[in-house]
C-alpha cells in the first residue's frame, strides 16, 4: 500500500495519470478488520465472500468499494499483496460434491 507521505511531488511531475492509476484507485476504497470464520468466509456489509483457508479463524484487512461490492479484496500485511475475494455462491456449495472424511 501506498501512502500519500511515500509519493514525492518531482516523482509524479514525470508520470502519467496512467501509471498510478492503480494507486489511485485504492485511496478511495473504505478499509476494514475482520476475522474469518471456520466456513472460510468473511461478512462485509451484510455479505458473505469466500476466502482462502489459509486465513481461517484470523483477522484479516479487507478493503472494498461500498457502493458496488465488484472491486472487493483482501490485504495481506504480511507478504504485501492483493486477494480478489468474491461472493459465496450459496447454491452453487450446496450442490458440491466433497470428499469423504474418515476420522
Amino acid at each position: 500500500m501506498y501512502d500519500m507521505r511515500d509519493i514525492e511531488v518531482s516523482r509524479l511531475a514525470n508520470k502519467s495519470p496512467l501509471e498510478y492509476k492503480e494507486w489511485l484507485d485504492d485511496i478511495f476504497l473504505h478499509e476494514t478488520t475482520r476475522k474469518v470464520n471456520g466456513d472460510s468466509t468473511v461478512m462485509v456489509e451484510g455479505i458473505l465472500f469466500d476466502v482462502p483457508s489459509i486465513y481461517i479463524s484470523t483477522k484479516v484487512l479487507i478493503r472494498y468499494d461500498p457502493r458496488t461490492f465488484e472491486k472487493i479484496y483482501l490485504y495481506d500485511v504480511a507478504e504485501k499483496k492483493k486477494i480478489d475475494l468474491r461472493r459465496t455462491d450459496k447454491v452453487e456449495n450446496g450442490k458440491s460434491r466433497r470428499e469423504e472424511i474418515i476420522y
